[in-house]
């Protein structure tokens, strides 16, 4: 795809035409009212970030079935301990194609289910912030260091999408890459579908938040937190075992 940029000199908006959801210009004055809920419009610029979460696992999911597909018909070199008539190998057979492709499937699904969540907790945050009447409910902002506990989710909202967005997209870009490879030629022809979706999909790891640059608000959510202790101080025995059982001896705190 091909970026570009447009200029304006002296042009005028009509009024018809402007995005004013949440915030107005008077049409007789053409004076500026902000918002009454600053929060609110910050939240729904995490909707775009939420869907890219959640459709990072239908794209993984394509090019996992045409990958999976494709191995499992194609035939190559033929066991030599086999017996002479059994014809060669499934593609899919090899150790070396199933380590590649089954745990791009699990992903897949660990996708899907993450995306629902993550819309869960967008709509539980837009929710609470409709519904916020008193204000101090509406003072915690999308900062990470407003922790004050209030009516919505903003700030985890910021993080949650921030890092999800970040993991799910490079997940499934390199997926995708892992896929086309796969298939070997096959996957390089525009035939197989997976070369285009790798093209059209390789953006989405720069838009709406270069990844490198969001795990790093993910990174400064988490040192600002008041409510940040190392995870093992907050941890019971029973709890603890659960987490760790591969170190039954294991006691919280130590």
């Amino acid at each position: 795809m091909d970026n570009g940029f447009l200029l304006f000199n002296n042009v005028k908006i009509p009024h018809v035409n402007m995005l004013a959801r949440f915030c107005q210009v008077d049409k007789e004055t053409n004076q500026y009212a902000k918002p009454a809920m600053p929060s609110l419009v910050f939240g729904t610029m995490t909707w775009v970030r939420a869907n890219i979460v959640l459709d990072a696992g239908g794209v993984l999911a394509r090019g996992v079935t045409i990958a999976t597909r494709y191995c499992a018909v194609r035939r190559q070199f033929q066991d030599r301990d086999a017996d002479p008539h059994a014809g060669e190998t499934q593609v899919l057979n090899y150790k070396m194609v199933q380590v590649r492709l089954l745990p791009l499937l699990a992903s897949m699904y660990a996708l899907h289910f993450t995306g629902r969540g993550m819309m869960r907790l967008y709509e539980e945050n837009q929710s609470r912030m409709k519904a916020a009447s008193s204000p101090d409910q509406e003072s915690r902002g999308a900062g990470p260091e407003q922790l004050r506990a209030g009516a919505n989710l903003l700030a985890d909202l910021h993080a949650t999408s921030c890092g999800l967005k970040a993991l799910a997209s490079t997940t499934a870009g390199e997926g995708l890459e892992i896929c086309r490879r796969a298939c070997g030629g096959h996957g390089y022809s525009s035939y197989s579908g997976i070369g285009p979706a790798y093209a059209d999909y390789l953006p989405t790891l720069t838009w709406e938040g270069d990844n490198y640059m969001l795990t790093q608000q993910v990174a400064r959510y988490v040192r600002h937190s008041s409510s940040f202790r190392p995870i093992h101080s907050r941890l019971t025995v029973s709890t603890a075992s659960e987490i760790c059982p591969c170190r039954p001896g294991w006691q919280a705190g130590s």
